[in-house]
Formats: structure tokens, sequence, C-alpha cells
């Protein structure tokens, strides 16, 4: 707050113009005093001069009568009409600018006192600064008029000098006491401003306390220094129902609570972030966040509580943690809680044994079955492990078809038995939508601390381990040993350099051929491919088919085998000018892919084969059911012209179902038959049996691993289709079918040559 030093207005012009228009009305009603006072006092001057100077009378009553009055009269019409509203400050002026001059006129030339004069002069200057609150420049002049005006009629008094004197004395005075009424009169307003500012702001921010405290959404509750509730809002109403008397029993549901709530309140530290479970209206338990704060109000200490429900929340965040720590469709740990919980017992030092489970040929049972059905199947697999250990054990899926399991405190013994009873569950038929599905499951087993000291070593010893244990064909399993290792890194080895055998033309095909007993004669030849490693030299198909498969290498190379095949059984065809069947293995990767279809019917179409001559064999896993997929896809490939074969028919997961069912040609009977064929008159039995039963299935039998005379002779007998084996060849490159395509009579000294030219050709190549 400032003022200009001259004038005291406010150097601030909005609130110079906000004082003016405040003090407006009260400034107009002093105005109105001042001139009935004015009126009343030169009525008294008028009896007086009547009844004590009668003289002087006429002179005097002239003055008020001629210009006073009128002036007055003017000056009050302008003040009580708004038309001249803005003019009132300027008349009043006037009007006591012609007061002044009055008196001076009076007192000095009329009465010739000069001391009546002054005292005259400085009430009318006194008045000015009254009524001219708003105008005090305006007040200073029109005294400082006085006083010059009468100062020029002093001279030539011989009391000149006392009495200018005196008229400045008064004059000083009454602008010191003008300017010291205005300033407090200024400072008064603006205190009165700031004070109105203060208290809207205070009614303002009431009522907008008052509202939040009515519309917030977390019920708030305001207490006595002694717990007592004074207030409560409406959501605490809603969510509480009928408020008890007392805060601390609202919140305290447990002695103990109690306690330490009222050392809070004791101490009046504000309590923040107060986890709690409350009872609420409806008699239910829900979890809060309280936040206790402690203010003073009209000189009497309160507590304010603000209870935030906080039960869904909690809910959400528990069930947040638990989808990050469980499997959504099994509802079993995951792979972050697997790796935790393994972890803190590694750090608690605890003997334990994991597990690694992976579920063989699941793949296939989710491409050919769906998906729905695989996750259902994933469901039961669940269920069987839990069913399998004991309380403590932790049994995870820790993505797709693999599982862990981690024992606790188990010995070696123990851990076996758990571990096969695991087998045996998982051997169990399933029995799903209509469906009876068979699995069969690999698993690996590492020890802490024995086979490693942190969780990393202990998950990739038991994969290694479990990895062994498929190799071996599966439905077994494996304690992982260091010697692992090596084949680990061989396996390794041979996926990375399995990459580039394709473009690197290190793959070759060989083929066996299958022999007609009613003739003697070559029928046609199973196509097999090799791997010829410039530094490793042969690798058996049974080590990187398998990573083929894994890998998804398998559809590339299989094409390339068909076509291959499709192109040499061509050249043999226009040869020898007579058909020559040629028999390619589908991996079952190939058959559930969408485009088996089409690429062998663009296989067909490049090499220029005929469809009749082609066969394509599948594994008897393939048909764990017939389901719809499956048959649309091989009655396509019967479309086509081509022929279809179940490979080691007999030791799949079924065996004659599908026969009645399924668009197939031929099945080939496994050689794990034929093998101990002379050992077991159940197994000659059941040989005879699959040969008749192909037969009145119009199917075709081939005998699969024929190794000796007797056992030819035995299939011939019994009006086999076809046979292959040792007995007539192995598998030989291209060039060596010619020397058999002819043969006609086969003994063993025959096959004995064939296998040392094979075996030369093979360890050249090699080389």
């Amino acid at each position: 707050m400032s003022f200009h030093p001259l004038t005291l207005s406010f150097r601030d012009r909005t609130l110079e113009k906000e004082f003016k228009s405040f003090n407006d009305s009260e400034v107009r009603l002093f105005n109105k005093i001042g001139i009935v006072l004015s009126y009343l006092a030169w009525l008294s001057l008028g009896i007086f001069s009547y009844m004590s100077i009668q003289q002087h009378f006429t002179q005097i009553i002239q003055v008020i009568v001629l210009v006073l009055y009128p002036v007055f009269t003017l000056n009050l019409i302008v003040l009580n009409t708004n038309r001249f509203g803005k003019y009132y400050q300027l008349m009043t002026a006037v009007s006591n600018g012609l007061a002044g001059l009055s008196v001076v006129v009076v007192g000095h030339i009329i009465l010739e006192n000069s001391i009546l004069a002054i005292c005259g002069i400085v009430i009318v200057s006194l008045f000015s600064f009254f009524i001219l609150r708003l105008r005090f420049k305006i007040a200073v002049l029109t005294t400082l008029l006085y006083v010059s005006i009468y100062q020029i009629a002093l001279i030539g008094t011989k009391e000149i000098g006392i009495l200018s004197l005196l008229l400045w004395v008064l004059l000083v005075t009454c602008v010191a006491g003008g300017n010291i009424m205005e300033r407090a009169n200024r400072k008064t307003f603006f205190q009165n401003k700031l004070r109105r500012i203060a208290e809207a702001e205070n009614r303002d921010k009431g009522e907008f306390l008052n509202n939040m405290f009515n519309l917030v959404s977390v019920p708030i509750i305001v207490a006595k220094e002694d717990h007592q509730i004074l207030e409560t809002n409406p959501a605490s109403n809603e969510l509480f129902g009928k408020k008890p008397q007392y805060l601390i029993d609202l919140l305290a549901t447990s002695e103990r609570r109690r306690m330490t709530l009222l050392k809070g309140f004791l101490k009046r530290v504000p309590i923040n972030n107060f986890e709690a479970e409350l009872v609420n209206k409806d008699g239910h338990i829900i979890s809060t966040l309280i936040n206790v704060n402690f203010v003073e109000r009209e000189g009497q200490n309160i507590s304010i509580c603000a209870i935030q429900d906080i039960t869904d929340r909690k809910k959400a965040e528990e069930k947040s943690t638990y989808l990050a720590y469980h499997d959504t469709l099994t509802g079993l740990p995951n792979r972050l809680h697997f790796t935790e919980k393994l972890k803190s017992f590694v750090e608690l030092d605890q003997e334990i044994a994991v597990l690694f489970i992976d579920l063989d040929k699941f793949k296939m049972v989710n491409d050919t079955r769906g998906h729905a059905v695989g996750d259902k199947l994933l469901q039961q697999i669940a269920k069987r492990l839990i069913s399998c250990v004991s309380r403590g054990d932790i049994v995870s899926r820790i993505g797709g078809d693999e599982f862990t399991v981690i024992l606790l405190e188990r010995e070696k013994a123990e851990v076996s038995r758990v571990v096969e009873r695991i087998l045996e569950e998982i051997r169990k038929p399933i029995f799903i939508d209509q469906h009876e599905l068979y699995l069969r499951s690999s698993i690996g087993i590492s020890f802490y601390p024995s086979d490693g000291e942190n969780i990393e070593a202990l998950i990739k010893n038991s994969d290694i381990a479990m990895y062994n244990s498929k190799v071996l064909g599966g439905n077994n399993y494996k304690f992982f040993t260091n010697s692992m290792n090596t084949s680990f890194e061989e396996r390794v080895g041979l996926e990375e350099h399995l990459h580039n055998a394709l473009g690197n033309n290190e793959l070759v095909m060989y083929y066996q051929p299958q022999i007609d007993p009613k003739t003697g004669l070559m029928y046609g030849a199973e196509a097999l491919i090799r791997w010829i490693h410039p530094e490793w030299g042969v690798i058996p198909p049974d080590r990187f088919i398998p990573i083929a498969e894994e890998t998804g290498l398998i559809i590339p190379i299989g094409e390339w085998v068909l076509r291959t095949a499709c192109k040499q059984a061509v050249e043999w065809n226009d040869t020898y000018g007579r058909p020559f069947h040629i028999a390619v293995n589908l991996s079952i990767k190939q058959f559930v892919n969408s485009d088996i279809v089409d690429t062998v019917e663009r296989v067909l179409q490049e090499t220029g084969l005929d469809p009749n001559i082609l066969e394509l064999e599948l594994t008897e896993s393939v048909f764990l059911e017939n389901t719809e997929s499956m048959i649309i896809t091989m009655n396509k490939l019967k479309d086509l012209g081509i022929r279809i074969s179940i490979d080691d028919f007999g030791t799949g997961y079924s065996s004659l179902s599908y026969l009645k069912d399924l668009p197939i040609d031929s099945i080939k009977i496994d050689q794990s038959f034929i093998r101990n064929l002379s050992k077991n008159k159940k197994t000659t039995s059941i040989i005879s049996t699959i040969i008749s039963l192909a037969q009145k299935l119009d199917l075709k039998s081939v005998a699969e691993g024929v190794e000796t005379l007797e056992q030819y002779n035995y299939f011939k007998s019994e009006g086999c289709d076809l046979a292959q084996g040792y007995y007539f060849s192995r598998p030989v490159p291209v060039d060596q079918i010619a020397s058999l395509l002819d043969r006609t009579e086969w003994d063993v000294k025959q096959s004995n040559d064939n296998f040392s030219v094979v075996l030369e050709t093979v360890e050249v190549v090699a080389k």
C-alpha cells in the first residue's frame, strides 16, 4: 500500500477507483450533513446579528440569503439527483469555497474582527477536509485559497504580523490534520479490503472444504481428542453405516492394533498409509488404507481420519501377482516362480532334485487335434504331476509342453520312485472330448549341490539329462552325469552344421530295395537320407533327423528328399522300361504342415513322376485318432494318385482302429517282430495275423528288416507282398542299385558280397 505524496491517492489506479466507488455513498452523506450544518450555522449567525449587532444585520443577511443559501440549495439538489451526480464533489467544493469567502467578508469586512475571521476560516477549512474526504488536494487548495485571500485582506492592519502567524499556523495544522485523517481513512479502507478478501477466501475455502467433505468418495471421520466422533461424511456413512461413538472402536478390530493406534493418537503424530482390515456395514471384512492427521480448530484438538477402501485394489494386486507367478492355463507356478523358488533353495543350501519333464510327441497331438484339445491335455498332465509328488514339492510349467518339479531332500532312490510314478501316470490313456490320447515323457534329473551350485547350472544340466533320455526314444529318465555335457555339445554342433548341410550338398540319398517274394524281382526301393559331413564322415539319420524335426529343418530337408527320390525314380523307370516304385518317409511335422499336399503336387509336376509310382510312408504314431483334418489331408494326397503306407505297424498307440477308415494302401510290419521270429511262437502268430488282415482289407503287407533266408522264406510262404532288409541289401547309393535290379535269386552269400560293396562305397565317400 503506497500513496501519492501530494494528493494522497493510491498509486494503484484500480485500488483508487475502488476506494472512491466504495466511499461514494458515505461521502454523499457527509456532504449532505455538511450542507445542512452550514444552513444551521449561517442561520445562527443571522439570528445572532439580529439580536446583538443589528447595525450589521442587513449586510450579513444579504450574504446568507443572496450568496450562500442558493449555492447550498443547488448543492443539495445535485447530491440528490443521479443525472448530475458526477458533479457533486465540484459543487461541494464551490459551496465550501463560498462559505470560506463569506467568513472573510463577514468577519473582516463587515464586523472588522480579524480573530473572528481567522476562527471562521479554520472552522471552514476543517469542515472542508471533513466533507471533501475523497479530494484531499481540493481541500488543501481551498484552504490555501482562504488563507491567501485573508492574508491579502490583512495588509495594512497593525496586527498583520501576529495575525499572519496565527493564520498560517492554523493552516498548517489543518493541512496536517487533514493529511493524517486522509491517510487513516485510506489505511482503514485498505485494511478492510484485505479483511474482506480474507473473509471471502475463508468463506470460499470453508464452502469448498465443506463441499469436498460431503462430495469426496473417501470416507472421512472427524473426532475429538478423546476419540469421540464429531462428524462423518456421506461416504463414511455409506461404507460403515451407523457410526460407532468412538473412532478408535472403528479402527481397532483387535487389542494389539488398538494399542498401536492409541500410541499414535497420544503422540499426535500423523498416521500415514496404515493398512488395516475393517468391518463394513454389511459385516464383511474389507482392506483399507488409513491416514490420520491432527489439527486444532477453535481451540480444540481434533483428529481427521481418511479411510480408503482398497479391497478391489488388493484383489487386483493379488491377481496380478498370481498371474505373474503362475501359468494361466494349468494354474501351476510358471518359470519366474520356479526360478525364484529354486534360487531360494540354493541360497538356503537345501538339498533338492530338479526334474525337467518334456512331453514326447505333444506337438503332434496339438497340431492334429487342435489347440483346445492340447490345452486340456496339458491341464490333465498338470493334475497328474501334482498327484505324484508330496506336499512341499513344487510342480511348475515353464512353457509349451515342458514341466519342472523340485523335490525336497530326497535320496536318489526316492527320486527314482517318484520319476517312475510320473512316467507311469503320463503313459495312462487320457480321455478328452471323446478322444483317447496317449503320451509319453522324457525326464532329466539334476541334484543340488552335486550337479550344480547355481540355478543356471541346475536347469541346464537337468535339460541335458532330459535330452539324453529323449534320445533313447522317450518314456525314460536320466540322471545327469558330467559325460552328458560332451554329448550335448556334440548335439549343439550337429545342429549348427545341419543348418548348412543342405546348401553345402552334404546330404545324399541311399536306397534300400524292396523285393517281391513271388517273383524275386525288385518292386522298388525305399529312399533313405544320409549326411556325409566333410570332417565327421557319415552321420546316421537317428542322430540328425530328431534335430531336424525339433528345429523345423525337416520341412526343407523333407522336400529335398521327396524331389530327389522322385527324380531318381523317373530316371530308373525311363532306363529299365518297367515300373520302379519309390517309397519316401514323411515326418509328422511334414504331414501336419498345411502345404504338404501342394508340395507333393508341385514335386510330381516338376519331376514328371507317375503318382502311382510314389508311396509316402507315415509312422503309426501319426494316427492317434481319425481326426477329420488328417483324413482330409490324406484324401487330398490320394486324389493326386499316390499311395500311402503305415510304417512300423503294430508298435504305435493303436493298431487296428484306423485301418478301416483311413485311405491307406499298405502296412509295413515292424522289424521288432521279425527279429524275434524264430524265438517266439506268439510273434509268428502275430505276423501271420497281420498279413492275413492286410489281405482281407485289400492292403499290401511289407516285411521290414528281413535279415536271413529263413525269414525270407517264411514271409514268402505266408503270402507277404513285399520284403526288405539286410538279407537283400543294406541301403546303398544310387549307383549300386543297378546291380540289384535284375537279380531274382537271393542267398546269404550274395547279400554279404553286397554288404562289402556298400561299406567300401560309404568309406570312399566319407574320405
